[in-house]
Formats: C-alpha cells, structure tokens, sequence
C-alpha cells in the first residue's frame, strides 16, 4: 500500500485486490514496531459483470485512516500530498519511472516478530502509453489517460546475470510510483495494480492507475454516502471528470 494525503485525508491506497473488500486490516512496517490494526471503512471500485479482481482494470481501493493510525504513522512515516507530490500531466514521450514495493520472492514476513525482513525494493521501469493505447483490454484501451502502461526487461537489470533481479513482480501491488527525470524523483505517479504474465522475449508488461485517476476517484467518493460506491465506471459510457 501508498500512504496518502487528499484534502484533509489520510488514506493507505492499494490495488482491490490486495483486500478483497474486508473491513479490518493489519498492517506491517518494516522494523520490529507492534502492527496497527485499521479500522477505517475500505472504498473500493466496483467490479463490472464477469470480472474478478484479477481481471479488473480500475482495480483500486482506499482505507481512511483514524487520527491514531496517523499519529502513529507519521512518526517515521511520510503520506505523500496528492495536490503537492502528484504528477497531474501526461508526458508525451517515455520517461523513467520507479516502481517501490514488496517483491513476493524477496519478503517473507515474521508473522510471530512481526515485521518486514527488508525495505521496499525500487525497480526501474519505462512509461510507454503505446501499451495501453494497444493492450489487450478494451478498458485499457478506451481510458488510457487513466493508467500508466510500464514496461520493464529483467535482461536489462541483470545482464550478466542468469536470473533476473525481480522474479515475480507480486507483491508489488499498491505500490508507489514515481517520476524520475532519470537521476531524482520529481513526482509521485500512482501505484501498482497488475502485471500480466511476461512477453515471450521475457519483458513485463505492468499496468498502474495514475496519480490523476486516484485523485478523480478520491474526488467522486467524497460526494458519495456509499462505502462501497457502485456509480464509478459502472456504465461503459461514463466519461473521466
């Protein structure tokens, strides 16, 4: 998950996926710190006829945090400000990005210790909007200014290597993504939420929803009573706000 603020909220962002619409969540931090038990409610985008959360293309979810959680978090923690840290335009060529997460091959959690073995893991990745433009999906397709089409080749990490750096990319879901102008970050880019198998050539194909697109979501569900609001995308003619 990403830790986020969104006027006047703190939220965890993470793919649906990751939580299946439970209301009740541990999470974990790296370190040897009693896990904080979150009670927020879960938002979460509906799934439309047919789809499992694997196959859903606006996979996204969003859990208020209460001001405990957040006390306790922001002391070694930081949420990143979706109006000050996002990046709200859409480059017109390929650009560096870094995705940070948990690779499942490299973190084994202590559940009787309690904590994560090692930090996030950064991972290099190209945006190229010719993947989403031409993915396989027909959301992917119609709404590709709300998804970030990311491309890495594990041969490219690990030239000399016989096995990639990355395994598998689970794990990495709800993960942070940042802009890079390919020395620093400049800006945060949206999180994680599915890599399809690799191509033939062994390259990765990873789809990820746009700062922008969370904004919009976090945006519309400030308006809704519902915990669950069900008017997101339900309707395949639905135009992006």
């Amino acid at each position: 998950g990403t830790l986020l603020k969104f006027k006047g909220r703190h939220i965890i962002a993470t793919a649906a996926h990751v939580i299946q619409r439970d209301t009740k969540f541990t999470l974990l931090l790296p370190g040897p710190e009693i896990p904080l038990v979150l009670k927020g409610p879960g938002q979460v985008t509906p799934l439309r006829s047919g789809r499992t959360r694997l196959t859903d293309p606006l996979d996204f979810c969003a859990i208020d945090l209460t001001p405990e959680n957040v006390k306790a978090l922001t002391v070694r923690c930081k949420f990143i400000d979706l109006v000050e840290d996002g990046v709200w335009d859409i480059p017109p060529l390929p650009c560096p990005h870094k995705i940070m997460g948990y690779p499942e091959d490299a973190n084994i959690p202590d559940t009787s210790m309690h904590h994560l073995p090692i930090n996030a893991l950064r991972l290099d990745v190209m945006e190229d909007r010719n993947i989403i433009q031409h993915g396989p999906d027909d959301d992917y397709r119609e709404h590709y200014a709300w998804y970030l089409g990311l491309r890495y080749d594990p041969r490219e990490l690990e030239p000399q290597g016989i096995q990639p750096k990355v395994s598998t990319l689970h794990g990495f879901s709800g993960g942070a993504i940042w802009r890079t102008n390919g020395e620093q970050l400049v800006g945060f880019a949206g999180i994680l939420t599915e890599s399809p198998e690799p191509r033939r050539t062994g390259e990765r194909l990873i789809y990820a929803i746009r700062a922008r697109t969370i904004c919009d979501l976090l945006e519309k569900w400030g308006k809704s009573k519902s915990i669950f609001p069900l008017s997101l995308c339900a309707n395949d003619n639905e135009t992006r706000t």
